[in-house]
């Protein structure tokens, strides 16, 4: 259906999303050990046929995919630290992070080929200081880092860890205002870290404001 544009991007988990299940919040570790046998998992049902599996994590039970892909799909692991790289390095096709580290992109291909995603911020309005309020509005939680974000269970515990985060905090991670010379130095970060494929994203109610901003004024420049 995709003719190979699809890539399927898995991370280790965020309490946020799976504390509703009411099972135990796994450590790191074992986080990390159940997504790599998840993957295996995947890449086996992929194959075809049918497929009885019992790991340490999960059991399948006479499972079969019926519409197959004509080649695997590739698979991207959310990376932070040296853990979750050397993981994706035995399980995975590339990585993906938020943060511009090269030491995420250069372990990675010191050991493996791949590509490299990542997520730059452009918080584009008609101001610096509106596109700090923008983002502070909606994106203050990245100032937490991942190791604060994956644990916090609901949103009154991410109200409680931000409420401290003042736009002036986010200066040096958001692109922030009309400037087309911001956004591209916030690009350029990502792209002096070693990361090959950049996502643009802006928080906020600016979208179609950003999307023209993007063809008209970004996009030539790049």
């Amino acid at each position: 259906m995709s003719k190979g544009r699809s890539t399927l991007a898995v991370g280790a988990g965020e309490r946020l999303n799976e504390h509703v299940t009411d099972d135990r919040w796994p450590s790191t570790p074992e986080r990390h050990a159940m997504l790599g046998e998840a993957i295996d998992i995947v890449r086996t049902l992929w194959k075809g046929g049918v497929h009885s599996i019992k790991g340490q994590w999960f059991v399948v039970d006479h499972a079969r995919l019926y519409d197959l892909p004509d080649e695997p799909i590739p698979v991207v692991v959310g990376v932070s630290g040296p853990a979750s790289v050397a993981l994706a390095v035995e399980k995975a096709d590339g990585i993906m992070a938020s943060e511009p580290k090269a030491e995420l992109t250069s372990d990675f291909r010191a050991r493996k080929t791949g590509p490299t995603y990542a997520e730059a911020i452009l918080s584009y309005a008609e101001s610096e200081q509106a596109g700090l309020d923008q983002a502070h509005e909606t994106f203050r939680f990245s100032a937490l880092g991942w190791a604060v974000n994956s644990e916090l269970r609901d949103v009154d515990g991410f109200e409680a860890a931000s409420q401290f985060v003042r736009p002036e905090d986010l200066a040096s991670s958001v692109a922030a205002g009309p400037d087309v010379d911001t956004h591209l130095a916030m690009i350029q970060k990502y792209v002096d870290a070693g990361f090959d494929h950049v996502v643009l994203t802006c928080p906020g109610q600016q979208q179609r404001r950003f999307i023209d901003f993007f063809e008209r004024e970004l996009r030539p420049r790049l």
